[in-house]
């Protein structure tokens, strides 16, 4: 089961320590309940999925919600820390060529400064 997202602010990027398994739909709901109390205009994220154990795809789908979600409103999301078994789901789902994918939570900010010279 998902556990509720741990939340920190970067100056004006949200970070989301994701944790837990995803494998089925009720299982994204504190995730998805959260961004969109943060979502608005621009809106930068970064998923830090160091601590994510499994994912099915129940989590892809909530993933490309998400990310759907956060561009919609101008925003951008960054996925990063990723466990090798789930990066092997987005590489074998070709998801890894739509998600924007960082090292780490360092590298992820450092993108997000980049832009917005």
């Amino acid at each position: 089961m998902i556990e509720q997202p741990i939340i920190t602010r970067h100056n004006d990027v949200y970070i989301y320590a994701i944790s837990g398994k995803i494998l089925e739909n009720t299982d994204s709901n504190p995730i998805m309940d959260s961004v969109d109390e943060n979502l608005e205009n621009g809106a930068k994220f970064v998923f830090d999925l160091s601590n994510l154990n499994t994912m099915n795809s129940s989590g892809i789908n909530l993933f490309l919600k998400i990310f759907t979600k956060i561009r919609n409103t101008g925003g951008e999301l960054y996925l990063c820390s990723i466990p090798k078994h789930i990066e092997q789901l987005l590489v074998i789902t070709k998801l890894n060529s739509i998600f924007t994918i960082s090292q780490d939570v360092d590298s992820a900010l450092s993108k997000f400064k980049t832009q917005d010279a």
